[in-house]
């Protein structure tokens, strides 16, 4: 009889310590992440090739996808990759960037066309 009780007092700690999205809605889980994404914060980086080209790669979902913008005004829709530092972002067309915290980088137009590029402000 004790470990009846006992057992049935473990169970009903636990369901009440279930996590909020565990009693959570499908529907209200879904609302909440649009919420989040739409109120992301748009952020742009701006870079120079080592040709003095200006570059501007922007993203309101931490660069998960970004538009990279040329110097002159083509985007290009990139999505984020595995890289083993740093953020790798491309697309299918062979456009890509990979730059680090500190702001330098490469950039690709074509495959193996690579140019430096570096963070300004």
């Amino acid at each position: 009889m004790s470990k009846i009780l006992s057992c049935m007092t473990a169970l009903l700690l636990l369901a009440g310590c279930a996590s909020k999205q565990l009693r959570q809605s499908p529907e209200d889980a879904i609302n909440e992440q649009n919420h989040t994404t739409a109120t992301a914060k748009m952020e742009v980086l701006n870079f120079k090739t080592e040709n003095g080209k200006k570059l501007s790669l922007a993203s309101n979902d931490l660069f998960d996808t970004a538009v990279l913008t040329d110097s002159e005004g083509k985007t290009h829709n990139l999505t984020r990759q595995r890289s083993a530092s740093g953020i790798y972002m491309e697309n299918d067309k062979g456009v890509s960037i990979h730059f680090k915290e500190g702001g330098e980088g490469i950039v690709e137009f074509s495959k193996y066309n690579s140019l430096s590029i570096s963070q300004v402000n």
